[in-house]
């Protein structure tokens, strides 16, 4: 439980601020190819969409080039099939930056440098793959104990060459660092920006699940939603729905 918890202190806010805003999963589209029908999962039917994509049945989407060669074909087909199975060899996403960055799977060497994507670390029991982190969150010894003991890589801005020393498979942080990275490491390390805060109702929901992907934790992620954040939400909506704006409070967080 204190797992789960730790990963909410910037949906905090969120809960608090949501008013008539639905809870419905269906307000994100999930930011990887391969979701050609741009929903919040990638699964059979978009393996269907692809299908009539190919025949000429539909338009081709976004999102629809899995393998991102700049194709739609029987090779994006595979590819979902992948995803799906959890066994894909490299996963194309759309970062917070809305940059495409591609990964290479799996993740074995992470150096994060976000508080934020921390504690999503943190609550998918994935911190043993985290070698290095940056200063404020070891400065945290309170509420992130567990990073005493991890080699930091300093503060800001990131020092590219402090990093490399870690050889990190991929290299994880709110947009405002990562950024400044995107050019200054080498091919073989992914640089992802998540934010995990609430710059919309569900783009939190959206990059919890995305990081789910990323680290074959899509289950972890589901649950975590389902059973804390969309649960609170519903209890606010349902609280709030019937209330004019003069009604609400006004709020300064």
């Amino acid at each position: 439980m204190k797992e789960i918890v730790s990963i909410t202190v910037a949906a905090v806010y969120l809960l608090l601020l949501i008013t008539a805003a639905s809870a419905a999963e269906s307000d994100f589209v999930l930011g990887i190819y391969g979701n050609a029908n741009m929903d919040q999962t990638i699964d059979e039917s978009d393996i269907v969409y692809v299908e009539e994509i190919i025949s000429g049945a539909r338009e081709s989407t976004d999102l629809a080039d899995a393998n991102y060669d700049g194709n739609v074909n029987e090779l994006d087909l595979d590819q979902i099939k992948k995803i799906i199975a959890g066994t894909e060899e490299n996963l194309t996403i759309v970062d917070s930056y809305k940059r495409v960055a591609t990964i290479k799977k799996p993740v074995r060497r992470i150096v994060s440098i976000s508080i934020y994507n921390n504690e999503a670390l943190r609550m998918f029991g994935e911190l043993d793959k985290v070698v290095a982190i940056e200063d404020s969150t070891k400065k945290k010894d309170v509420f992130f104990p567990q990073g005493a003991e991890m080699p930091s890589i300093g503060g800001y801005p990131p020092n590219p060459e402090a990093i490399f020393k870690y050889q990190p498979d991929l290299l994880l942080g709110a947009t405002s660092w990562t950024k400044e990275l995107y050019d200054k490491l080498p091919g073989n390390t992914s640089v992802v920006g998540l934010d995990f805060t609430s710059k919309t109702p569900y783009s939190f929901a959206e990059e919890t699940t995305k990081l789910g992907y990323i680290l074959n934790r899509r289950d972890e992620a589901k649950d975590y939603l389902e059973n804390f954040q969309y649960k609170y939400i519903d209890a606010i909506t349902a609280k709030t729905a019937r209330l004019s704006d003069e009604e609400k409070p006004r709020v300064y967080v």
